[in-house]
């Protein structure tokens, strides 16, 4: 099913008559459920900075949880599988498959809130008006901070199915730094086995990380972060070993329910030359800089304003307690 857009381009904080806080969080809590409920075959654009992509989503729900496939149609022939458990990235230009075991459980290719609830402290909600993406009525749903720390976020809700068919994320001057936008949609009863098989990989270098070992807690690891915006806390810590790397990669990951933000350490191998600096693409802001002999690098779909205070605040934990006191 393919309908030509004619009217998806409504500039949202235009709309007057914006209604109720409890009907856009209603809205919202349908759009969270529908994206991992769904089948759902779809073409999109993804927009950010002067990139421009296209690609084709599959989305799978069966006995056995989720499966997504993700291909690229545009640029280098590409595919991203991902399950339950892993996410799989093929690379057709160079021939070279990259498995991550254990990999973040959000499939659809754009931030949805993860618990209403959870994010109302930090976020106002309102239904901003009405417009039609791929011949299909939606709801326009801001989501805006109560801070300057954050980015606003606008999704465009379809009324009869509750899946996202567009979204932009807005900084506080008002300027669109990505956009998601569906082209192309379907909703199949049922999606067949070979739909999902992804592009033949056959004399491809296969890389697979091994195993995470699970931190239980930011106790764990030799580093902390002194400063993040409220309501930020701890999604998960691990250090993932790569067969490449000499070293293991410590990954701590935090999140508000919305955004999210990484904190990469390494340590810096003695014939490479460290990184310090700033790196900028659409929504997402990236700063990294040595420390104590370590690579640390936090990468965060937040303002610059954020990544940096946040990365300036990572320090190293004091080692004085483990230190035996001598009689």
């Amino acid at each position: 099913m393919m309908v030509a857009i004619f009217s998806a381009n409504v500039n949202a904080t235009e709309i007057s008559s914006p209604t109720s806080e409890g009907l856009a969080r209603n809205i919202l809590e349908k759009m969270s459920s529908a994206t991992h409920k769904l089948n759902y075959d779809g073409v999109f654009v993804y927009s950010r900075g002067n990139q421009l992509d296209s690609m084709r989503i599959i989305h799978k729900v069966g006995e056995q949880g989720e499966i997504e496939r993700l291909i690229s149609l545009t640029g280098a022939n590409r595919e991203v599988v991902k399950n339950n458990k892993d996410v799989t990235c093929i690379y057709s230009d160079n021939q070279t498959v990259m498995v991550n075991k254990g990999g973040s459980n959000k499939f659809l290719a754009s931030n949805l809130p993860e618990s209403i609830a959870r994010i109302s402290a930090y976020y106002h909600f309102r239904v901003l008006g009405e417009d039609r993406v791929v011949g299909r009525a939606t709801d326009i749903i801001e989501i805006m901070p109560k801070d300057d720390y954050r980015y606003t976020y606008h999704f465009w809700v379809d009324r009869e199915t509750h899946l996202m068919l567009k979204s932009t994320i807005v900084n506080m001057q008002g300027k669109t730094l990505e956009t998601v936008l569906f082209t192309q949609i379907d909703f199949p009863h049922e999606i067949t086995n070979d739909v999902m098989t992804p592009m033949n990989t056959t004399n491809y270098s296969w890389h697979t990380n091994e195993e995470k070992q699970n931190l239980t807690s930011q106790d764990e690891s030799q580093w902390e972060i002194q400063w993040l915006p409220d309501g930020f806390t701890m999604e998960s810590t691990n250090e993932q070993f790569f067969a490449e790397k000499k070293q293991p990669l410590e990954h701590l990951v935090y999140s508000d329910g919305l955004a999210t933000v990484s904190l990469y350490i390494e340590k810096i191998d003695k014939d490479k030359q460290p990184m310090n600096g700033y790196v900028s693409l659409g929504a997402v802001n990236a700063y990294t800089a040595p420390k104590e002999g370590f690579q640390v690098t936090v990468v965060g779909e937040l303002p610059a304003i954020s990544v940096h205070k946040i990365a300036s605040s990572v320090t190293r934990k004091s080692t004085d307690h483990n230190k035996k006191v001598l009689p």
